[in-house]
């Protein structure tokens, strides 16, 4: 009576423990769709409204580019903490906190990048993007990642 007892209870435990698992990874991927959805739309948005007349643009020193230069490896970086964050989320060795964290941390830098390119004409970047593309593997902040998982089914 007592082993079929303990059985039940360890067979709601291990059930509970999977629910909660799916719905985190659930919750991950759908967070991330809206998170892209969301970036998306600022540059659609960005993109119909035409900056406003301040006269010239500055110019690109060598500061300037030196910082941004500085600040694409560093989103490259986030950006593989993030792929680095998941992976080691999905084997059961982190905390989906930490997850969150790391892809906050690599959105903060892609507009820390962002918000100092735009200060320069397209044609000043030579070389660099005028924004951060999240939709290429090395700038995404998780989001290949995320999808390459859910399509396996390991997400």
């Amino acid at each position: 009576m007592l082993v079929g007892a303990l059985a039940v209870l360890i067979g709601l435990l291990i059930g509970g423990a999977l629910t909660i698992s799916l719905t985190a990874r659930s919750d991950l991927n759908r967070q991330a769709v809206q998170l892209t959805s969301l970036r998306e739309q600022q540059r659609r948005d960005a993109a119909e409204t035409p900056p406003p007349d301040l006269g010239t643009t500055p110019d690109l020193d060598a500061g300037a580019r030196a910082q941004l230069t500085s600040d694409l490896a560093a989103v490259r970086e986030a950006d593989r903490a993030v792929d680095t964050e998941i992976s080691t989320w999905l084997r059961g060795d982190t905390e989906l906190s930490q997850v969150w964290k790391a892809l906050g941390r690599c959105m903060f830098r892609v507009d820390s990048y962002d918000r100092l390119a735009a200060r320069f004409a397209a044609a000043q970047l030579a070389g660099l993007p005028s924004a951060i593309d999240l939709t290429a593997d090395a700038t995404d902040c998780g989001r290949a990642t995320i999808d390459r998982r859910a399509k396996a089914g390991s997400l």
